[in-house]
């Protein structure tokens, strides 16, 4: 029986040291509990894996339903994502801020998110999505055409400040419901280092856009092209 449960702890021995790191006391508690305690062990940890991975997966299944109509090896391997004109509300952005959460459209570059009816909430879900490490590769984000106001700017802003987005290149928010609260906050995670990559800007024309005077300068500091 001994030479069984040596037998398991070799089999097991890598599942076991990425748990503990530390092989030869690994080799001690597996060597000293019964077969039956470790077969038992090893069953929970394979069926707290498979519910992680069940609650993961059931994230994304919004994504395969209308309005997105997406296919599985969308979800897993899409640069480029182009939902634009598709009368998507705050829920819809939400869902596909949680599934993104979880894993899902790790590969995506592009998001296109354009006349919509995209809100603050919509947006907010997104910026929070980002600061927890989703879409970490996207070079390219379009946000305009939507309902989006200062809330869901700042949101966005705060999250960018906090690291989220750094691969970004081009940000398209005009068109939207933008105050002077929300492009403050935005100019300030600009004038701070977020978005390190940012190369274009596309705001509104005027004073809540274009000419306000801390967006206007951040980004000339920075020689993001503002337009």
């Amino acid at each position: 029986m001994k030479g069984q449960v040596k037998s398991a702890a070799t089999e097991h021995n890598s599942v076991w040291t990425t748990e503990f790191d530390n092989p030869d006391l690994v080799d001690k508690i597996v060597t000293h509990v019964t077969f039956e305690t470790l077969a038992v062990t090893v069953l929970q940890l394979n069926r707290a894996f498979c519910d992680a991975a069940q609650q993961r997966l059931r994230c994304a299944l919004p994504l395969l339903a209308p309005p997105f109509r997406m296919q599985p090896r969308q979800i897993l391997e899409s640069a480029i994502l182009n939902l634009s004109g598709r009368h998507l509300g705050d829920d819809d952005v939400s869902a596909i801020a949680s599934a993104c959460a979880s894993g899902a459209l790790a590969q995506l570059k592009t998001l296109v998110l354009h006349e919509n009816q995209i809100g603050d909430a919509g947006v907010t879900a997104l910026a929070e999505a980002c600061a927890g490490g989703a879409m970490a590769q996207l070079q390219e984000l379009h946000l305009e055409i939507n309902q989006i106001g200062d809330a869901g700017v700042t949101a966005l802003a705060n999250a960018c400040a906090g690291g989220a987005m750094a691969q970004l290149k081009n940000l398209y928010l005009h068109q939207n419901q933008l105050g002077d609260a929300g492009v403050t906050a935005l100019a300030n995670a600009c004038a701070g280092g977020a978005m390190a990559s940012l190369k274009e800007l596309v705001m509104d024309d005027g004073p809540l856009g274009v000419d306000h005077p801390k967006l206007k300068s951040a980004c000339q500091k920075r020689g993001i092209t503002l337009r």
